[in-house]
């Protein structure tokens, strides 16, 4: 399981050394993909090639049209002996990454932010549960404390 999240530092070469605590679970080969809120999803690649499997079924069946061509554009790549990874620039100009990112640890995969960008999103999605109140509530009885 992943999670915490680390400030890093991304070389001129869109390096980035990925965290000593999410190596081991990650593997020697990655799968770099866009994240739904601007970030770049990283995930061990036997679980990428299952969602890849899982979303091919689920446009043959009709349910998410074009789910392989958003999981498709997900790059591969090989983790160092270093422990470091190459960005792609698309993957870079696309998350707006500059040499200061943050990698967060989300269950089953890492995320990999703009610094500000994580900032901003960590504290809307604060607000938003905030503004639940009920909600709260129900989170407090299944034991999820914010």
């Amino acid at each position: 399981m992943f999670r915490g999240e680390t400030e890093c530092t991304l070389d001129d070469k869109g390096r980035l050394l990925i965290p000593i605590k999410h190596r081991e679970g990650l593997g020697d080969v990655v799968t770099l993909a866009r994240g739904a809120y601007g970030q770049i999803n990283v995930y061990p690649k036997p679980l990428y090639d299952q969602m890849l499997e899982a979303a091919q079924l689920s446009e043959e069946n009709g349910e998410f049209p074009n789910a392989t061509r958003l999981l498709a554009a997900g790059v591969e790549c090989e983790v160092d002996r270093q422990g470091r990874i190459v960005i792609p620039s698309l993957l870079r100009r696309s998350a707006r990454l500059n040499s200061d990112v943050v990698v967060v640890g989300n269950i089953d995969h890492v995320e990999i932010w703009n610094t500000d960008r994580w900032l901003e999103s960590y504290d809307n999605w604060v607000r938003q549960f905030q503004e639940l109140g009920d909600d709260l509530k129900k989170m407090r009885r299944a034991g999820i404390r914010l």
